[in-house]
């Protein structure tokens, strides 16, 4: 024989928009032996399912995404039935909580719900429900639910006599007695929560008989004289006949809501890692600021922008406990510093924003900066490391001789972006923000938002500078560049949109065009010519980094079917120097694919020789820095000479970059230079010149008497050029 299904506690509908947490709730009143007849996630459907099942209990989500909320849901509710309703929401604002109680709810949970918090909730609503209907059915569940429950109850006749005070009541309200018997003006005291006041007159509510119905939140003064805020709900006792028969108390301490919704608002407007006033406080008293300064002429303030250097380090190789520690700390040496009048907030991570009020001159703000930073960069004894940390800072005066702004956003953006240039400088300084710096800021965004759509549409274009053989002057390779012709704005250095590039990214699928256009040129000279040369190609540091740079090379060599010697890469000195047993493998990987390595830049950067000998490189190329000045400096040549003379034990050869005059050519010849490179030969032509310069010679090279500059834009020379 089957047993039979156990009867649920109670019938509840459950209004709520997110299917996720109505679900979830769902499962929670189930393992709480409730009844879920329907989830109703839309107002019509929670009206007409509330007229169709008419449950025992509604939980009623208060923020609906719709043109209704749930407080107004609950007083279309309650204009035709009869149904208990809990609120449950993250909203706690007085606004929210006055329009609530217009629709007389029977309990109001603050989200996340506790599950013991929700079970209590749902059995006092149902218990006050029933206490207004059926009060003499249920005299003796009473009593059991009161014994369990966390909420006090206390009840008293017409007359004001204490018939019923469950064990929660007379812990709550510090009782050492059982109050039965006792007038209920004697045993209770509510007062107001935020005055402290008496205000509450229970003799009123006892002569508002059955009208009277009354929640709200009040500091209970226990017997002990102490207060605890409780939340009160106050409701009339009818007998069987529907006669008044008395009123009842029930109050919950919510001293831990209370807690946390303080210290929600502490949040709003404090940061909980410092104790610094949070950003919006900082917006605030900027706002004053310039108003004030638009009152009085005479009145300027300062902005700093403080971040400090390399903080990533200390979070990444300690931990964020400790990070958060060397946060305080530097808070405090920075307060340490500022006058009571000034200002300071943590703006993001590491950043503060400093305000001084009511300053005149630059040197005072700078004398208060140097200050700053050298108290930041004082050691820090935190547990058994010693740290030392610097600051970068931007500093923006906010006088008409300096700027004149209007509003607060305005300044913290020039005072972020002088922090920048402090930082692009190297760290530890501080940089005064001039209208330049926000003129190069604009020219950067859109760079960066106008290059991607130049790689789409065709305006980045590859050029290739001819290398050519240092005695026989014959081409024997090309280098890649790259040059943007920007359709109205003419040509862009590489030096303007490459570190951008880099920084954001755009380097890779940039990177990847370049490589991509090179192998397609390279496929149609030897089509079309039977013109077999090789192409270096430029990596910058984050695509040396690509974990499959090797796979990236050998799909675009496939694509076009070419050799791999015809494809050549060149890194720079310093990045290979960065991390060499990195470097090593990386190069290790191109090499057994059979693509050379030149190493470019060479003499800029700080190489060991032990390490260089390891690297699997080919040529070196010698930075122009050595050759501009080499026909009048002896100290170049002897530099040149040394790398050449290395070069030969090391079996590399040696590729001269930037020679641009017969002078230069003639001593590189005697030093025993293998390759050149620069304007004296050629400047970087567009493919279809460099083929119009193959098809004319034949694979050789003109005399460097005249050398070749083919009918092309204009361009200045670029340092950016070796970059990529």
């Amino acid at each position: 024989m089957e047993s039979m299904q156990e009867k649920p506690k109670a019938r509840i509908m459950v209004v709520e928009d997110e299917a996720l947490v109505a679900r979830e709730l769902s499962i929670r009143l189930g393992r709480m032996k409730y009844e879920v007849v329907a989830t109703c996630g839309t107002p019509e459907l929670a009206l007409s399912s509330a007229a169709e099942l008419v449950p025992d209990l509604i939980l009623m989500d208060i923020n609906l995404n719709a043109d209704k909320d749930g407080i107004d849901i609950a007083g279309e509710i309650h204009e035709t039935q009869d149904i208990p309703i809990i609120f449950c929401t993250a909203y706690s604002s007085n606004d929210v909580l006055e329009r609530a109680k217009i629709t007389t709810p029977f309990g109001y949970i603050l989200k996340p719900i506790d599950s013991r918090e929700l079970e209590i909730t749902i059995e006092i609503a149902l218990y006050k429900h029933g206490v207004d209907h059926k009060l003499h059915d249920t005299a003796n569940k009473l009593k059991v639910a009161l014994d369990s429950i966390e909420d006090a109850v206390i009840s008293c006749d017409q007359d004001g006599k204490i018939f019923l005070a469950n064990p929660k009541a007379i812990e709550l309200c510090k009782f050492d007695f059982v109050p039965i018997g006792r007038m209920i003006t004697d045993m209770l005291c509510f007062v107001d929560l935020n005055t402290g006041i008496d205000n509450v007159d229970i003799n009123v509510w006892l002569q508002e008989k059955q009208n009277c119905h009354h929640q709200n939140n009040y500091l209970l003064k226990n017997y002990n004289e102490g207060t605890v805020p409780v939340e009160l709900n106050v409701a009339s006792l009818e007998d069987k006949n529907g006669q008044y028969n008395g009123l009842i108390f029930a109050f919950r301490d919510i001293s831990r809501r209370i807690s946390f919704e303080e210290q929600l608002k502490k949040n709003a407007i404090q940061d909980p890692i410092t104790g610094l006033p949070e950003r919006s406080m900082m917006f605030e008293r900027l706002k004053l600021a310039l108003k004030r300064a638009k009152l009085d002429e005479e009145y300027s303030f300062a902005v700093i922008f403080i971040d400090l250097d390399r903080f990533r380090v200390i979070n990444d190789g300690l931990n964020h406990e400790f990070g958060d520690e060397v946060l305080r700390r530097v808070s405090q040496k920075v307060l340490n510093q500022l006058r009571d009048i000034d200002m300071l907030s943590r703006f993001s991570s590491d950043t503060f924003v400093c305000l001084l009020d009511n300053v005149d001159s630059m040197p005072k703000i700078l004398s208060v900066v140097n200050r700053i930073q050298g108290e930041i960069a004082l050691p820090m004894a935190i547990n058994t490391h010693q740290i030392t940390v610097t600051a970068s800072s931007g500093i923006v005066l906010s006088n008409k001789k300096y700027n004149n702004y209007e509003t607060y956003s305005d300044i913290l953006r020039d005072a972020d972006t002088a922090m920048y240039q402090a930082k692009l400088k190297g760290g530890n300084i501080h940089v005064i923000f001039d209208k330049q710096m926000h003129d190069y800021a604009l020219r950067l965004l859109w760079i960066e938002e106008e290059l991607l759509d130049a790689i789409e549409a065709g305006d980045i274009q590859v050029y290739y500078q001819p290398i050519v053989d240092a005695n026989s002057h014959e081409i024997t390779s090309f280098e890649a560049l790259v040059r943007w012709i920007h359709p109205e704005k003419g040509f862009i250095a590489p030096d303007e949109f490459i570190p951008i590039a880099e920084e954001t990214g755009l380097i890779l699928p940039l990177g990847e065009f370049i490589l991509y256009s090179v192998c397609q040129q390279l496929c149609r000279w030897n089509n079309e010519m039977g013109f077999n040369t090789k192409v270096g190609v430029n990596l910058s540091a984050r695509q040396f980094s690509q974990p499959h740079l090797a796979e990236l090379i050998i799909s675009a060599i496939e694509k076009y079917q070419l050799k791999s010697s015809f494809i050549g890469v060149e890194v720079t000195e310093t990045m290979a120097m960065t991390d060499v047993d990195t470097a090593i493998n990386v190069l290790n990987s191109l090499r057994k694919i059979g693509v050379k390595v030149s190493l470019d830049d060479f003499g800029t950067g700080y190489s060991s020789l032990s390490y260089l000998k390891k690297l699997p490189v080919h040529t070196l190329k010698i930075d122009r820095s050595f050759i501009t000045e080499l026909e009048h400096n002896v100290d170049d040549q002897a530099i040149v000479k040394a790398i050449a003379a290395m070069t030969q034990e090391l079996e590399f050869n040696v590729l001269v970059e930037g020679v641009e005059n017969k002078e230069q050519v003639a001593i590189l010849q005697k030093l025993g230079c293998d390759y050149f490179q620069g304007y004296y030969f050629a400047k970087p032509m567009n493919a279809y010149d460099a083929t119009q310069l193959l098809r004319g010679i034949d694979k050789g090279f003109i005399p460097p008497e005249l050398p070749f500059y083919p009918d092309q834009l204009e361009m200045p020379s670029c340092a950016s050029d070796s970059v990529l």
